[in-house]
């Protein structure tokens, strides 16, 4: 009596396995996109202070691959283009970040220019934004 289910050949499962792993792969990356991480409130360097009340400081967290920033900071006594606090090691973006925002002169608020650096985490501000 012939066989009604044909035999898979082993070739067949093998790309079955790539399959699978391929799909798994594309779930872990979907994953990783949608995680969100807790706010952090980085150390303030070179005269950089947190802004008084109602404003709240200025802190970062990971979305996925990105990074999301609110708050303020003030810069009345700070030197503009100098280091405004390092993010930490694992979450230093893969490139070059630069964006314009607000910041804080004491009286007012101004535009300024925010740099961060992928080599080492530091993240200058400059005003008025250039």
């Amino acid at each position: 009596m012939p066989n009604i289910y044909p035999v898979e050949e082993p070739d067949h499962f093998a790309w079955q396995a790539d399959e699978l792993n391929r799909h798994r792969n594309a779930i872990n990356r979907l994953d990783k996109r949608n995680l969100t991480g807790p706010w952090i409130t980085p150390t303030l360097l070179n005269s950089y202070v947190a802004p008084p009340s109602p404003m709240i400081k200025a802190q970062y967290r990971t979305v996925g691959d990105s990074l999301e920033f609110r708050g303020h900071i003030d810069a009345t006594a700070a030197t503009t283009g100098t280091v405004a606090f390092i993010i930490l090691e694992p979450l230093w973006p893969t490139h070059d970040i630069s964006f314009l925002t607000d910041i804080y002169n004491g009286a007012a608020f101004g535009v300024s220019r925010c740099f961060i650096n992928s080599v080492n985490g530091e993240v200058k501000l400059s005003w008025p934004a250039v």
